[in-house]
């Protein structure tokens, strides 16, 4: 009797031991996943390197509302930018104003020097409220990027899913400056 019993008492001191270790594993690998999620993401937020800033709004005789941004470059590389989308609100909500016919600099490639800065002009049809828009420029694809837009149009997934859809350069890698919303 006493050997069963040493037995059945060192099994369980076994079993305390080991739900012990499975818990400092648990909380270990718990843990390393927060780090690595934590530096993950601090690694993909970008410093804000582009400013696009409302530096004056008019409005001309017809009622036209005139937005005039300054965007500003803050790195050491030369910028290739357009305006892809310009939206103006007005008592029933906000509408797309991208048409050529109205603002003469969407979907024109523009440069900007490294460390400088340049005015984007904004022209809103008459009766509009508030002004708001988005400039696309040219990005170097990465390493990384190149080998998940491989991989997965190797798994067969769209190859828009990569590449945005109504990029003003094409196919070319580019990312999205927001503009601010400016009311009249």
């Amino acid at each position: 009797m006493t050997r069963c019993s040493s037995r059945l008492i060192l099994s369980v001191g076994e079993l305390q031991v080991g739900l012990a270790m499975r818990r400092r594993l648990i909380w270990t690998s718990g843990l390393i996943v927060l780090v690595a999620a934590v530096g993950l993401t601090a690694g993909l937020r970008s410093p804000r390197t582009y400013i696009a800033n409302p530096v004056q709004k008019t409005n001309d005789a017809s009622g036209k509302l005139h937005v005039i941004y300054e965007l500003t470059n803050m790195t050491s590389k030369e910028l290739v930018f357009g305006l892809a989308t310009v939206e103006a609100w007005d008592r029933s909500g906000w509408h797309s104003v991208s048409e050529r016919s109205i603002q003469r600099e969407v979907g024109l490639p523009r440069g900007l020097a490294a460390r400088s800065a340049c005015v984007v002009h904004v022209v809103g049809p008459s009766g509009s409220l508030a002004m708001r828009g988005t400039l696309e420029y040219e990005t170097h694809e990465t390493r990384l990027r190149r080998t998940v837009r491989r991989f997965g149009t190797g798994l067969g997934l769209p190859f828009e899913w990569f590449v945005p859809r109504r990029s003003i350069y094409g196919t070319v890698p580019v990312a999205v400056i927001d503009l601010p919303e400016v009311q009249r």
